[in-house]
């Protein structure tokens, strides 16, 4: 899991995994310091979250946001 959340902070787009490790930590409910880590990088990056190229791009990266503010809110 750790390992998609540091290939998308290093730059990586593999969004879908990326979303999927994102809620099985919110499922589980605690976050690593290293994952919080990462994903600090991807909110300090304020990248676009999305490879689509029409609306669902907008659509899909509001759920990542969402999601990334969901796991740092764990303990």
């Amino acid at each position: 899991m750790e390992k998609c959340l540091l290939h998308v902070a290093d730059g990586g787009e593999t969004y879908g995994s990326f979303l999927v490790a994102l809620r099985a930590l919110a499922r589980i409910g605690t976050v690593s310091p290293a994952a919080r880590a990462a994903l600090r990088r991807v909110q300090a990056s304020d990248r676009w979250l999305a490879t689509y190229q029409d609306y669902r791009a907008l659509l899909r990266h509001e759920e990542i946001w969402s999601a990334i503010d969901d796991v740092l809110a764990l303990p």
